[in-house]
């Protein structure tokens, strides 16, 4: 093992030394001067015979600092790509505190750089105190390995055969219980493709897995939904006799993104036993070999319902597969029995569907037969039954004469449940449609096509769930709720037959039960309860039953509203007052639907497939609050159609975009005052914290320590020093008043000087300039509200202007304050010490660098959510609804935005 220094090129930083393990490993060390720079390089060096490398620490604000070993560029265009394993270690001068991640990853022109995004925390490579620093230095230790491979492929774009064969795989094999070793990538189809080999152990054994991937195309510009139908083999190569290879085969629809249900990876974990890998013909000298078979079902997939004729509930689509007697007579040869392909995804009213032919029949009784399916996509991150109703027609296209064209229609109901089957086991005889008379297969092409029409329906099991969308229960039994969205439309497509529409399977009195809806042609409608078997066997007729059916209609003038809380849980049974959550909905049920409105309460507000998006469209009135806010953005104000009132219960509307509320005519109000008393209470409690230096204190307790000392250097009293508060409002002047008693010497900025009366009873001096007050204070609290003067108005240049050692309280908005500049300040010691409940975003991401910055006592958004304010609010909000649904006046100070047009401050 040999040890060198590279010379330091400029523009680098430090030394690294590099000890020669074996002609693919490295043990690297690089050392280098504490710094602050953004980003640091380290010399070039040798890798892996002509591999030049070198290292990348790149700080990323006070979040983390990331770590990258980057290839030079024109060694990877020689290759094509490297795999290589790098593990990490930053030293600490306690080894047990060494802190280590690694990676293996395939360098490649277009990402000739990888690494490890969060290697480590900025402030723990600069101060000494983390014990990082040795002798002024840094020091980081990188093992880098890199696979000997040799890889070839033969084949067009639609068949390929892919050989990989791996010749150091005994450095990677202690990794491969947790890392993959990835093949490079190749094009076939429409998909890009990769190789993956692992280990798997579990009590059952130890085992070689092999599987094909799609994920990660980073060597073509394609777009994100890229699919293609593959039938595969994957073999491992035994090279001492070929008739010992083991394979398997598999089919499916890969895609370059899992979310439309395409498969991203399929193979087999358990492919070979591991020591049967190692010890019988398949290891030799080091060396292992793999093998991949491809080949791809070449489609159009296609709209073929003109622009002008579609809906929301209704699609049509055409499905054109080549080659496909050569694909079906492979399947013969192979006698491959019960093969399934399936078409790409399309949606219809957000549900999911896509086509499912079996070319040789779905079983081996319907061999001799084309099975054709209308396949129904589940969502697979929601727990609760899903269902959908549907009409559909499918076809087999005769391409010449439409007439001839083989067409079947049905109804049908699917429930992820029941999931009973849409389509056909003997669509058409193999016979008929590969006749060369017939006319079907043109060119070796089959064409399919799909008609289907959605029927939008919601149903809920249970008194508690139908009491939630605010439907009347009045009967000692269960009750069971089915609405129907867009019933007239799917009546009104009927295609001249009368519709009967089943609601999904529900149990009562060991009976299986559904709902119907007949709509007959002359326009008569009967609804109806359906008892299929009963659901235990030998039971006879089950138990009597006793049901009430209700045909509901919406009321003229009634209203949907949407509330956003969070949850509770057990804590709502804890206190009847405790209001402001889902469980208790600011307690305006009742009240709401004894006046015919329909409210939804909710907790789930992120992201494109939660609860509140479903509401979004057709909601007319939506609450908030500012402990667990619903952002209200432009994109969302767009989409509500039926908007017209904001609430916020409570004070505070930083998450909705106020310029695009006026824009769109809209009002927004809160409950103006609801809670100033509580957060003034909070603010002169988090005032105290700091002066008192309270929090270090509290968890010496907690740690098992007693050190008067470590506390009492850095402990006040409040009495006579100089508290500025930044804006007044209701909160800022109940504040002073109560500071008054401790002998402050009290200041305020704001646009307009205090009431005299308050000023004097505060004793409160005004200051014009706000930088000029800065520098006064000993103590600073945020009592502004944000707009877009204010936001951000706490930068680094304004933190400066503070006196050394400041105390900030801020229990305004979080974006009014300058979310680095706060960190560097605390970090520094310009900030003393930083207390407050509120933050940007809300919630706060766990690293979110408020939560780790010195010097700080936040908590979560709570300062305004006592038991007394909630009831306040929730009364609050109740007069303004009540208000709204007689189209009277709100309180003035209530309106941010008042039918478009913005409050003065907020201009």
């Amino acid at each position: 093992m040999s040890s060198r220094s590279t010379p330091r090129p400029f523009g680098v930083c430090g030394e690294i030394k590099v000890d020669e393990l074996t002609d693919f490993s490295r043990l690297s060390r690089w050392s280098f001067e504490k710094n602050s720079s953004p980003e640091l390089r380290s010399p070039p060096f040798k890798f892996a015979g002509p591999l030049d490398c070198r290292l990348v620490l790149h700080s990323r604000g006070s979040n983390y600092s990331s770590l990258y070993l980057e290839v030079l560029y024109t060694n990877i265009v020689k290759k094509g790509s490297y795999l290589a394993f790098f593990s990490f270690t930053l030293e600490n001068s306690d080894h047990s505190k060494s802190h280590s991640r690694d990676c293996i990853s395939r360098f490649t022109a277009k990402k000739p750089s990888q690494g490890i995004c969060k290697f480590a925390r900025p402030f723990a490579l600069t101060n000494p105190d983390f014990g990082f620093i040795f002798d002024n230095s840094v020091k980081i230790i990188v093992d880098l390995r890199v696979l000997s491979e040799a890889w070839s492929i033969t084949g067009d774009n639609s068949s390929k055969k892919c050989s990989w064969t791996l010749e150091n795989i005994s450095l990677f094999t202690d990794m491969l219980s947790s890392y993959q070793l990835i093949s490079p990538a190749f094009e076939t189809g429409d998909c890009i493709f990769r190789i993956i080999v692992r280990r798997t152990k579990d009590d059952s054994g130890d085992y070689l897995g092999l599987f094909l991937d799609s994920t990660e195309t980073d060597i073509s510009n394609k777009d994100l939904y890229t699919t293609c139908w593959v039938m595969f083999k994957l073999c491992i190569v035994n090279q001492e006799s070929a008739s010992e290879n083991v394979y398997f085969d598999f089919y499916g629809r890969f895609g370059g993104v899992n979310k439309f249900g395409d498969y991203t990876k399929m193979g087999q974990s358990k492919h070979l036993d591991w020591p049967k890998f190692i010890g019988s013909g398949f290891l030799v000298d080091d060396s292992a070999e793999f093998v991949l078979l491809i080949k791809v079902i070449e489609e159009r997939f296609s709209q073929s319902l003109p622009f002008h004729s579609r809906t929301e509930y209704s699609d049509e689509r055409l499905w054109e597969i080549k080659k496909f007697a050569t694909f079906k007579d492979t399947l013969k040869k192979r006698k491959v029995l019960g093969l399934s392909v399936e078409s790409m995804r399309f949606e219809v009213a957000k549900q999911a569907f896509r086509l499912v032919i079996y070319p040789r029949g779905k079983s081996s009784q319907s061999s001799q037969q084309l099975s054709f399916f209308l396949e129904v996509g589940e969502n697979f991150n929601i727990s609760f039954d899903q269902s959908c109703f549907v009409s559909y027609e499918l076809s087999v296209i005769h391409p010449k004469t439409m007439d001839k064209s083989i067409r079947k229609c049905a109804v049908g109901h699917y429930s992820t449940r029941c999931r009973d089957e849409l389509g056909w086991t003997d669509f058409v005889s193999l016979g008929n449609l590969f006749d060369p008379s017939s006319g079907y297969t043109s060119g070796d092409t089959i064409t399919l096509s799909a008609k289907v029409l959605l029927l939008k329906e919601t149903f809920l099991e249970g008194n508690a769930e139908v009491e939630k969308v605010g439907f009347p229960v009045d009967m000692d039994g269960e009750s069971f709720y089915w609405e129907l969205e867009n019933f007239i439309y799917f009546c009104d497509s009927s295609d001249g037959i009368s519709k009967v529409i089943r609601s999904p399977d529900f149990i009562f009195g060991r009976q299986k039960l559904r709902m119907g809806v007949l709509c007959a042609l002359d326009g008569t409608i009967v609804a109806y309860l359906l008892r299929d078997l009963p659901v235990v066997e030998n039971l006879g007729d089950g138990v009597p039953l006793e049901f009430e059916c209700k045909l509901a209609l919406a009321a003229p003038g009634s209203k949907k509203i949407v509330g956003v809380f969070y949850k509770a849980g057990d804590y709502a049974e804890m206190n009847p007052n405790f209001v402001d959550c889902v469980e208790r909905g600011l307690g305006l049920r009742d009240w709401l639907e004894s006046q015919g409105h329909q409210y939804i309460v909710t907790d789930d507000k992120e992201g494109p497939d939660c609860e509140l998006e479903k509401h979004i469209p057709d909601l007319h009135v939506l609450i908030t609050t500012p402990f667990h806010p619903a952002y209200v953005t432009a994109e969302r104000i767009k989409r509500a159609k039926n908007l017209r009132l904001l609430l916020t219960a409570g004070s505070g509307t930083d998450h909705i975009d106020l310029n695009a509320a006026a824009a769109a005519g809209l009002t927004v109000a809160e409950v103006t005052g609801s809670n100033v008393v509580s957060v003034a209470e909070d603010e002169v409690m988090r005032i105290l914290i700091l002066v008192r230096n309270f929090s270090p204190g509290y968890h010496q307790v907690t740690r098992g320590e007693w050190n008067v000392a470590a506390i009492a250097y850095n402990a006040y009293d409040l009495e006579a020093k100089t508290l500025g508060t930044v804006g007044v409002g209701r909160t800022g002047g109940l504040l002073l008043q109560r500071l008054k008693p401790f002998n402050c010497n009290l200041l305020y900025h704001d646009r307009l000087k205090m009431d005299p009366e308050l000023e004097n009873e505060t004793g409160a001096k005004f200051e014009e300039d706000l930088d000029a007050m800065l520098p006064k204070c000993d103590i600073i609290v945020i009592n502004t509200p944000l707009t877009e003067n204010t936001k951000g108005m706490f930068d680094k240049e304004r933190i400066a202007k503070c006196k050394k050692g400041v105390l900030i309280v801020n229990n305004a908005s979080g974006a009014i304050m300058d979310t680095q500049a706060v960190v560097d300040g605390c970090s520094s010691g310009q900030i003393g010490g930083y207390s407050g409940d509120v933050w940007y975003p809300q919630p706060a991401p766990k690293d979110h660098p408020w939560r780790y910055m010195p010097n700080h006592t936040m908590t979560t958004h709570i300062s305004g959510a006592t038991i007394d304010a909630q009831l306040r609010y929730a009364a609050g909000t109740k007069d303004m609804l009540d208000r709204y649904f007689k189209g009277e006046e709100f309180p003035p100070q209530n309106y941010i935005v008042k039918e478009g047009e913005l409050a003065s401050q907020y201009r």
